[in-house]
């Protein structure tokens, strides 16, 4: 999925206006429409593929999956093992560490563990190693060293890329859990794979999903399809060269700012032309999205009298 840059963006729609350039102040203006819209084009549906993680593997807790959490879920190691969430286990080399328990969530079977780097630099190394962080246990997966640690902190992570050590070919993907923005839905076993997986009913609270009918209170991870949550402001700078705007919503946001300000401006008949244009431009990508998503079964759920019954 593409991305523009955010002066792209800027200078759309100063063609639009007809403009060298705004006034003193206006550009910070436009930023706020543009992200008003930014927010209002992630809303239109919970379907935006760039959004849209299906079943990935969250912690559970007295029935509660929370919005955020400190994990990070690897998948499609040959290693079957291996393969689960990495839950937050204290530090390695001062940088934090992640395991893999067993069912009784105390004996640790797998660990995802920092070896080197330099802080600032996209060249730390990870591996996934048997048994806990401190362990000494057999490498079996290792990253290309492509991730980067600043003062200890993991601040980015590249999910592909791993090399097979003592492991199974292939190699696993690890992801870093995102926060999540919409709960959609949640099944026991790992579902859109081979056989089908009982579907939890649930509903959202402060805390995260309260999730009805676990049928173990020793359960301690589930698998979530959800939205993930956009960022507050994710145009941080209108006029900066940062690519930060989704294609898919480039068109819209361009045209639907500059709507607001004429709007602003006091030309409203202006305004609802570009309204218009913008919506037109939204609804197409909306178009898109549904016509994938009524080819699969991601977004569709099959009722009885089993799955619904609460007890």
């Amino acid at each position: 999925m593409q991305e523009r840059t955010n002066s792209d963006l800027y200078l759309l729609i100063k063609s639009l206006s007809g403009v060298f350039d705004f006034a003193s102040g206006e550009p910070s203006k436009i930023q706020a429409f543009a992200n008003r819209r930014f927010y209002e084009a992630y809303q239109a549906t919970p379907m935006w593929p760039r959004y849209l993680v299906s079943a990935e593997l969250r912690t559970i807790k007295n029935q509660i999956v929370p919005f955020s959490e400190d994990s990070f879920y690897v998948f499609g190691a040959g290693t079957s093992g291996v393969n689960g969430l990495y839950v937050r286990n204290s530090t390695q080399a001062s940088v934090a560490a992640y395991t893999k328990y067993d069912t009784d969530n105390t004996t640790a079977l797998y660990s995802l563990i920092y070896v080197s780097g330099t802080s600032g630099e996209a060249d730390a190394q990870f591996t996934i190693i048997s048994g806990a962080p401190s362990s000494g246990g057999a490498v079996q997966y290792t990253n290309a060293d492509d991730w980067t640690v600043t003062n200890n902190a993991i601040i980015t992570t590249v999910e592909s890329g791993w090399v097979v050590n003592n492991g199974t070919t292939p190699a696993p993907i690890v992801r870093d859990v995102s926060i999540i923005g919409e709960f959609l839905r949640v099944h026991r076993k790992e579902p859109f794979f081979n056989n089908s997986s009982l579907e939890f009913d649930f509903f959202v609270q402060f805390d995260g999903a309260h999730v009805l009918n676990v049928t173990g209170d020793d359960d301690n991870d589930i698998y979530i399809t959800y939205k993930k949550q956009l960022a507050a402001n994710p145009i941080t700078d209108i006029e900066g060269s940062e690519s930060e705007v989704p294609e898919e919503f480039f068109y819209y946001i361009a045209h639907a700012a500059y709507a607001d300000f004429l709007r602003m401006d006091g030309q409203h008949d202006k305004a609802v032309l570009e309204e218009q244009t913008a919506q037109i431009y939204l609804a197409n990508e909306l178009e898109k999205t549904d016509q994938i998503m009524n080819n699969n079964t991601v977004k569709k759920r099959f009722h009885t009298y089993i799955s619904t019954q609460s007890r």
